[in-house]
């Protein structure tokens, strides 16, 4: 498989990942909600894992850490100041004291947040300190054994504030790190061994994935497993289901999305599209979700239905028609001065 070939692959991987997450974000407390919720979150971090190239020594490592957390903080802080204002816009003149705490909560994030339009900002505080973590490990741990064991205690501490320190909110969640740095590290590993890897394992690998998810939606759909997964809120509690459920749904929607990228249709171009602009919609379609339920009286599921298509539909048309076209926009909300097509 071609580098190219590859980007395709993964674009759209991210794509049916950020469908799964607006689905999850607008359907709640169904059984279907559950299911995306087993993967939506490890997806993009196992892809992150993916993406991340070895680090040589300490120096690389800083000045690789600095260009990353550029490119991820201006847009965290860009999208969080416009999201911002116009709520402040919506919602009406407040105290000087109320303003003040509910810009310390928007500062905290994470489960501090003061408003639901910012549930999703988590997201990207965690995968900061994530690649900061994972990187500075490797960039120091050169033995493989070594960086495997140092994984395997970050999940099982993760595990272990799971059960013991659930209530406990630390500043943009970026203690659950300790969980995402496992779904990274699998996505990095799986990266070197693709290299091994020929097309009759893929198969193999395509063939049981697909089986095994068949089976887990259909053991959760007839009640006979009790398993839920959600990184936000810190519920992981099954040591075994938590990497071997999320891992299994990733290598199926990633050797889904390697099938279909050969696949000449206007449907997959758009899917690739969508995860091109993936940021751009995990940023705003709570927002989109927010203010259909606001408008809409009767609460239903035509209104998830709305919430699903718009929260897609206007981000990434906002990301496709603004954000990518000028360069401004594109370093402020995209982080990079590339202008990159959809």
């Amino acid at each position: 498989m071609s580098e190219k070939e590859r980007n395709i692959g993964l674009d759209i991987v991210k794509g049916i990942g950020i469908i799964a997450v607006v689905v999850g974000h607008s359907t709640g407390g169904t059984m279907f909600q559950s299911i995306l919720y087993w993967f939506h979150m490890p997806l993009f971090f196992f892809i992150s894992g993916f993406l991340f190239r070895p680090l040589q020594n300490l120096a690389e490592y800083k000045k690789w850490a600095v260009n990353r957390v550029k490119q991820l903080i201006v847009p965290y802080i860009s999208f969080v100041l416009i999201i911002t204002f116009v709520r402040y816009l919506i919602i009406g003149p407040k105290t000087i004291k109320w303003y003040f705490s509910d810009v310390l909560h928007i500062l905290a994030g994470g489960q501090s947040i003061p408003d639901a339009v910012y549930v999703t900002i988590w997201f990207i505080t965690c995968l900061i300190f994530t690649q900061l973590l994972f990187g500075f490990m490797q960039s120091i741990v050169k033995n493989k054994i070594y960086l495997f064991v140092i994984v395997i205690i970050l999940y099982l501490l993760a595990h272990a504030e799971s059960r013991f320190m659930r209530d406990l909110h630390i500043p943009g969640n970026i203690d659950v790190s300790l969980l995402a740095v496992t779904y990274f590290y699998c996505g990095f590993v799986f990266s070197h061994l693709l290299i091994r890897i020929n097309k009759d394992f893929m198969r193999l690998i395509t063939i049981l994935s697909c089986t095994f998810v068949i089976l887990l939606i259909t053991l959760k759909l007839n009640g006979m497993i009790d398993y839920s997964l959600d990184m936000y809120k810190k519920n992981y509690n099954n040591l075994i289901l938590d990497i071997v459920v999320p891992v299994i749904f990733i290598l199926f929607i990633y050797t889904l999305s390697n099938f279909i990228s050969h696949i000449r249709a206007k449907v997959i171009g758009f899917i690739l599209s969508l995860g091109r602009d993936s940021l751009v919609i995990m940023y705003l379609h709570i927002a989109i979700k927010l203010l259909i339920e606001g408008v809409m009286e009767n609460q239903s599921i035509y209104t998830e239905i709305l919430a699903i298509i718009l929260g897609i539909l206007v981000p990434w048309l906002i990301a496709q028609l603004l954000l990518t076209r000028f360069y401004p926009l594109r370093k402020f909300f995209l982080g990079t001065t590339k202008r990159v097509t959809g």
